[in-house]
């Protein structure tokens, strides 16, 4: 982990900013999750994970995943959504599927899988 001395931090898109935090399991293995507190944040990401943010604004640490839909294909579906009558009510979320989703945390009842 890089030790520049600044504290790994998102702010998701509701506004809340979240620090990443370290500890230790039962048999010794390093667990990291998010809380807003800034005590005990962690200076880095370690290698081969990245931060997500699901469509509820909740933060993770996930390990980096292979891109299932390229950055093309997406860019249709956000043109798709953005002429929908609800557009704010709708998030796009990356993950083993294209999910689209109400904000409210209601599944729209639509998988959007990508064949390649």
């Amino acid at each position: 982990m890089a030790g520049f001395g600044i504290a790994i931090q998102h702010t998701n898109r509701k506004g809340q900013t979240y620090y990443l935090h370290q500890r230790r399991s039962k048999t010794g293995a390093l667990l990291y999750h998010f809380a807003m507190k800034t005590g005990g944040a962690v200076e880095g990401i370690p290698e081969g994970y990245e931060i997500h943010e699901n469509v509820q604004g909740q933060v993770f640490l996930r390990r980096k995943m292979a891109k299932q839909i390229s950055d093309e294909e997406l860019a249709v579906l956000r043109q798709v959504l953005d002429r929908q009558p609800h557009r704010p009510i709708y998030q796009l979320e990356e993950k083993d599927a294209i999910r689209h989703r109400l904000s409210g945390g209601g599944f729209v009842g639509r998988r959007i899988r990508h064949y390649g």
